[in-house]
């Protein structure tokens, strides 16, 4: 328990620092923007490369991984839109952002960095394939839902146009790119860059985690609706254990892909959910609080299900004969 909560409590330590400064220090509404671009441009992106040139490359190829991943992601998903559409009647780019509340989880700015922490370098290759297909999938069904929408038909060249740069012009992506293009190429990279690289992907976890506790910080009063009940029951504990039946039924995975997967589905909702609601106008204030809440509330989650796996608890392959 000890070793659990070394290696936990500075993720979250981090996060509330950055509450505690946001709290503190006024600030505006945009003071996040640059710290947020040199997150998301210029040390993620190389820790995504730096993991991925130099990984095993079968680890890569794991096609039941990501898709027993993706598909646990995508039932989230919309179960809790259509739920929200009988119980609220919301709009469909209501839906879509109310059930990316539900199924996005923090895998950027948490998700990484916690991974490999907890799991060391051997948590790489499957946190990275949660990382690129849960961003591909909410990057295609939330414009998607958006377009549906809309009155008068759908327009499919703009709306594929939108998800194309999107999805396969993020930085994240890229990155994923560049690193299978030098992982298979076997291209070797210049020491001065790599030096680079290395520092700027050491960067990475340290300020995504603060950002992410300013940003919880700049969220307006909570007001608590029944409804996020619903967005904060699917995210950090429906859809863990979700996770953790569909690839306990597939079969085959180690206690590092499991305990990867299954604590990369129970993180707190992601901000770039915030993102794309305040892009479209809708569920602002719901998206801030499902944030808020779902952050705080996986610390305790979060902190339980690798107690479980640490003290092998949780049985790796729960439908084996």
């Amino acid at each position: 328990m000890a070793g659990l909560l070394n290696n936990i409590v500075p993720f979250f330590g981090l996060i509330i620092l950055g509450y505690i400064g946001g709290k503190i220090f006024r600030h505006e509404e945009n003071s996040l923007l640059w710290l947020n671009r040199f997150i998301i441009y210029a040390a993620l992106p190389p820790l995504i490369f730096q993991i991925i040139r130099k990984a095993p490359p079968e680890g890569l190829l794991n096609l039941p991984f990501f898709m027993g991943t993706t598909l646990s992601t995508f039932i989230i998903f919309a179960l809790t839109a259509f739920t929200m559409r009988w119980l609220y009647q919301a709009s469909l780019t209501k839906m879509g952002i109310q059930g990316a509340a539900a199924s996005y989880g923090n895998i950027g700015y948490i998700g990484l960095p916690l991974c490999l922490g907890i799991f060391g370098k051997d948590a790489a290759i499957p946190a990275i394939l949660v990382f690129c297909f849960d961003n591909t999938l909410q990057f295609v069904l939330v414009p998607l839902f958006n377009a549906l929408d809309n009155e008068g038909p759908v327009k499919v060249r703009e709306l594929v146009k939108k998800i194309f740069l999107k999805v396969f012009l993020h930085p994240f992506l890229l990155a994923t790119m560049a690193g299978i293009l030098f992982l298979s190429g076997d291209i070797p990279m210049p020491v001065p860059l790599d030096k680079l690289l290395t520092m700027l992907e050491r960067a990475a976890g340290p300020c995504a985690l603060f950002a992410l506790g300013v940003t919880v910080a700049q969220q307006p009063a909570l007001r608590f609706k029944m409804e996020f009940s619903i967005i904060i029951l699917a995210k950090v504990v429906i859809h863990p254990i979700l996770t953790f039946l569909i690839l306990s039924y597939i079969g085959g995975f180690d206690k590092t892909w499991m305990g990867v997967a299954v604590l990369m589905a129970a993180l707190p909702t992601a901000s770039n959910v915030f993102v794309m609601a305040s892009d479209y106008k809708t569920y602002v204030d719901g998206t801030s609080n499902s944030i808020l809440i779902s952050t705080v509330i996986s610390f305790v989650t979060i902190s339980a299900l690798l107690l479980l796996f640490q003290q092998d608890l949780i049985p790796l392959n729960l439908f084996a004969k």
